[in-house]
């Protein structure tokens, strides 16, 4: 099927042919929103109040390729490369998981502790796109920052983000569950690992499995705690220094056993912390 005419309301009739009953009206019309704004730069208001607007041929058949792409069950944010993680424009590819808004109520967890802390070191582990770690330099910027991360090609897209924004975060390449220690004892040690096993990937929507990383998805093996008693193990000792914080993301069903797994490592202190909609989200936990 072919785009009936140029206009801006022919694109919008046809992302509504096409992309429904895939998506609900309102996520066609936010979609149609976003490719506009992608493609041709145009704003919320122009889609309204110009709907006869005009549009070149080769820019109709960036329309028609885009919802092409959405058809195929591709994510947006990796359709136009980038995405917004607070207040931070990110670029992304399908070598990091696109950063969702649970994680951003992780970082103003750790803003809101240390929003007055002059002298502070932070590490965000399994860093990705360094959604974490760039938000948490935009807002200390007192702080010092460094993440890591398995995934080289993670890392290439997280140094991107980070010279593009002016954010000075060190990366490092290594695998988190085969160190001892962090070269340098952190204030602050953040992690948003992968959480979920092989075994549960019928639990995840098709769009999520066909396109985004597997490596940064899924735990090794048959334990979904995995990362997290790496986690507190490293917290625990030398890692992380008297008094610092501890602080994950998890899966909503499993902050219990983060929590008791904490404990078992003799670390203090230790909450479950809920997300805007009401689940159990993050865990929290201090070194004595």
């Amino acid at each position: 099927m072919k785009i009936g005419g140029n206009r801006l309301s022919d694109i919008r009739k046809f992302f509504y042919a096409q992309l429904e009953p895939q998506y609900s009206k309102e996520e066609v019309l936010v979609l149609f929103r976003l490719a506009a704004g992608w493609i041709n730069g145009f704003s919320h208001l122009t889609l309204h109040l110009e709907p006869d607007k005009r549009v070149l041929e080769s820019e109709l058949l960036a329309y028609s390729r885009f919802v092409k792409r959405l058809r195929k069950g591709e994510p947006v944010q990796y359709i136009m490369g980038r995405t917004w993680f607070m207040e931070l424009e990110l670029t992304v590819n399908p070598a990091v998981l696109i950063p969702r808004p649970e994680t951003e109520e992780l970082v103003n967890l750790i803003v809101e502790q240390f929003g007055g802390s002059s002298s502070l070191h932070i590490h965000d582990a399994c860093s990705g796109s360094g959604c974490i770690a760039l938000a948490l330099k935009h807002y200390l910027p007192q702080a010092k920052l460094s993440a890591s991360d398995l995934s080289r090609e993670a890392l290439t897209v997280a140094l991107e983000n980070a010279e593009r924004l002016q954010l000075e975060v060190s990366f490092e390449q290594f695998d988190l569950l085969q160190i001892e220690s962090l070269s340098t004892p952190v204030d602050v040690l953040v992690s948003n690992p992968p959480y979920i096993t092989i075994d549960e990937s019928e639990s995840i929507s098709s769009t999520v499995l066909e396109h985004e990383p597997h490596l940064a998805l899924f735990a090794p093996g048959s334990d979904a705690l995995v990362f997290y008693r790496k986690l507190a193990a490293l917290a625990s000792g030398q890692s992380l220094k008297p008094g610092g914080l501890l602080a994950v993301e998890c899966h909503y069903r499993r902050c219990d056993e983060v929590a008791s797994l904490f404990r078992k490592a003799q670390l203090m202190d230790v909450r479950i912390h809920h997300d805007l909609s009401g689940n159990p989200r993050m865990v929290t936990a201090r070194r004595g």
